[in-house]
């Protein structure tokens, strides 16, 4: 409980960070984000790099015309770009990031992971880890479609896939927060990753090991 005294400040400018590592996870994101040094502005700058990375996803610099095979609010034909770009957006929410801001991922990897040790077939190439990959509910149409329209993303979340396959001999099938769920039938996964691959979206390195968790999949 804070009581200002009179002719005291009355606005407090708290900074917090998450992480599904650790706290100290959490204290380096804090940190990370501290070239922010204006507290004053700190929450609109934030906002503003925020929404500046959203608009560059989006591809908001490209016009969408109005998708006449899609309905409008009212029914009839031909939905707003809003309507449009909301879509778009849908597609980028999950799978989602749950690495630090240094790259290290979840306690899933162990308590000694880090982005820079261990086996190498298992380390990510760059410091993005996704997770929350529902692949049965993805693999026909929204992990297709981000390869053409996120193909950074889509090669983030395939090194993501060759990653945990490292470890547990298999792709993923329904991860969230980075723990296996086994939902849903067969391994779809196995279908993002070719897809991936055949788009050069897998680094030359990687591409043995992506090769070897499709053989342990379907094996």
């Amino acid at each position: 409980h804070h009581k200002p005294s009179d002719g005291a400040p009355t606005e407090l400018v708290l900074r917090c960070a998450v992480s599904a590592t650790s706290r100290e996870g959490a204290a380096r994101n804090l940190d990370d984000s501290s070239h922010h040094d204006d507290d004053e502005m700190l929450f609109e700058r934030v906002l503003d790099d925020a929404t500046a990375e959203w608009r560059r996803l989006l591809h908001d610099d490209l016009r969408l015309e109005a998708a006449n095979w899609l309905p409008s609010s009212d029914g009839g034909p031909g939905a707003s770009e809003t309507a449009v770009r909301t879509a778009l957006y849908h597609t980028l929410v999950t799978p989602n990031l749950v690495s630090d801001a240094d790259g290290t991922p979840p306690d899933a990897f162990g308590a000694s992971s880090s982005p820079t040790g261990g086996d190498a077939a298992s380390k990510k190439m760059h410091n993005y880890y996704y997770s929350t990959l529902s692949t049965w509910d993805t693999f026909r149409a929204q992990m297709p479609w981000l390869t053409v329209f996120a193909p950074d993303v889509a090669g983030d979340v395939a090194q993501s896939m060759v990653a945990w396959a490292a470890r547990h001999r298999r792709l993923p099938k329904w991860l969230l927060w980075d723990q296996e769920t086994d939902t849903m039938v067969a391994y779809h996964g196995v279908a993002i990753l070719s897809d991936a691959l055949l788009k050069d979206l897998v680094p030359r390195s990687l591409r043995p090991a992506a090769h070897r968790a499709i053989l342990d999949t379907v094996d």
